[in-house]
């Protein structure tokens, strides 16, 4: 019997053409999602690689690096747009520009704001009800259309590379709180603001330094000040007090030495490129410098006129109170000629412009009319305007007057208000001086090693 053929089983399809497109379609957007998430991450961790390579060696990385968040009363406090130093601290210091500066805060962009240890001169508020336009804000930040504007903005080294522009908030007080909203204005350089004072800790913070500060903002619509309890009062604008100034660290500013406190501060590697806040040695005398211009260093006697080793007290004048060395009762006078000729460092004074314009209610409260009315001398005094560079010295006359007619004079003082006196009241003397730049033989300009002429 012949043998049945056996039948060729039929091969099942393994795919359907549908369903092999359909995978071939799938593992193609598997991939390309694969491709994309890791090309993502590949470029976000380099651009954090990036980020952190830019911030090596940076101020704001060893701030970060020295300071671990805390929730104690005093410390360093994470917040929703980065970090702020709250309450007692002793390791927030910056050196900079000649001036020690506190770290206020640790922006999220790791910039970094900072306010002056002390207040850098005294001035009564303006002409202006408002922050914009007070003499607050002209001295302290360049306005382009303004002359003599940005004296403290000027003082700086290289302020146009260094600082970012600070955000502030002329905000009212109300329960101890202040309303920003839709407030925030910005500028190289501002003052001291309610906003800060209160998150740092208010009067129990480092920003308590026992001396009179204006505050930017208000309080019921009036102007407020620190008194030298560190609480908030109300001030009018004739008023003059200390100006502590608050700039913006651009983040890739470099560190270079220092562990934050007063003894051993953060230094930068910008360092002080201008000469503000430098020494210089005149014979046995001991100067700071406090204002420079590409030839001349105007410098300030880093302590009190003496006579004989003791510290000399004197009226401005007898009867006026203007700044005149014509007079022989004026203290101009003294200045320019008994004091000038006993000078065995007399033939390096230049000629220097003391500003004698009057700053009054009547005349008007802007620091600006100072430079209506000058003296050309060779020693002279400092003005109401002028950088204070030493926040120890007190009790001296300014060359201002607060009236051509009367016999009161300006008078500095240290814990922060600017006093106004009888012109006959024997009160210190700070000589101001100005001296060629070309002129120094030796020196870099510190404390331990100053500048010389010979």
């Amino acid at each position: 019997m012949a043998k049945k053929r056996e039948k060729k089983k039929k091969q099942k399809k393994i795919l359907s053409k549908a369903e092999f497109i359909f995978n071939i379609a799938s593992l193609v957007i598997v991939i390309g999602i694969g491709i994309y998430f890791g090309a993502r991450s590949i470029y976000y961790y380099s651009k954090l690689n990036t980020q952190s390579k830019k911030e090596a060696g940076t101020l704001v990385e060893k701030v970060l690096e020295n300071n671990d968040v805390t929730s104690e009363t005093n410390g360093f406090h994470q917040v929703e747009d980065g970090y702020l130093f709250v309450g007692s601290i002793e390791n927030n210091y910056v050196k900079y520009a000649g001036r020690m500066f506190r770290i206020l805060k640790v922006n999220e962009n790791h910039t970094m704001k900072l306010v002056t240890e002390d207040n850098q001169t005294i001035l009564p508020f303006g002409n202006e009800e408002q922050y914009e336009g007070s003499n607050l804000q002209l001295w302290l930040t360049k306005k382009e259309n303004i002359e003599n504007s940005g004296i403290f903005y000027t003082s700086l080294s290289d302020a146009y590379q260094n600082l970012v522009e600070t955000s502030y908030c002329e905000g009212n007080l109300t329960k101890e709180k202040v309303n920003c909203e839709g407030k925030k204005k910005k500028d190289y350089v501002t003052a001291l603001s309610i906003e800060d004072y209160l998150n740092a800790g208010s009067k129990e913070s480092f920003l308590n330094n026992g001396q009179y500060t204006w505050l930017l903002g208000k309080e019921e619509d009036a102007l407020v000040y620190l008194d030298e309890q560190g609480r908030i009062n109300q001030a009018s604008m004739e008023e003059g007090y200390g100006v502590r100034a608050v700039i913006t660290l651009e983040k890739r500013i470099k560190y270079v030495s220092g562990d934050g406190t007063k003894e051993n501060p953060y230094q930068i590697e910008e360092g002080n490129k201008s000469s503000v806040g430098n020494y210089m040695v005149l014979g046995e005398d001991t100067y700071q410098v406090y204002q420079e211009n590409e030839k001349m260093l105007y410098l300030s006697l880093n302590g009190y006129l003496t006579l004989n080793g003791q510290e000399l007290k004197m009226a401005y004048d007898q009867y006026t109170t203007q700044f005149n060395p014509r007079t022989r009762t004026n203290v101009a006078y003294y200045l320019n000629n008994t004091h000038f000729y006993k000078l065995p460092y007399q033939n390096f004074l230049q000629d220097l412009s003391v500003f004698t314009g009057e700053i009054s209610q009547e005349e008007g409260l802007s620091y600006l009319n100072q430079y209506k009315a000058s003296e050309v001398v060779k020693i002279g005094l400092l003005s109401v305007a002028d950088l204070k560079i030493n926040p120890k010295l007190t009790d001296y006359y300014l060359s201002n007057t607060t009236s051509s007619v009367g016999d009161s004079g300006y008078i500095y003082d240290a814990s922060g208000i600017l006093k106004e006196g009888d012109v006959a009241e024997e009160k210190h003397v700070v000589p101001v001086i100005a001296i060629l730049k070309e002129s120094i033989k030796s020196g870099d300009g510190s404390e331990a090693n100053p500048y010389r002429v010979e």
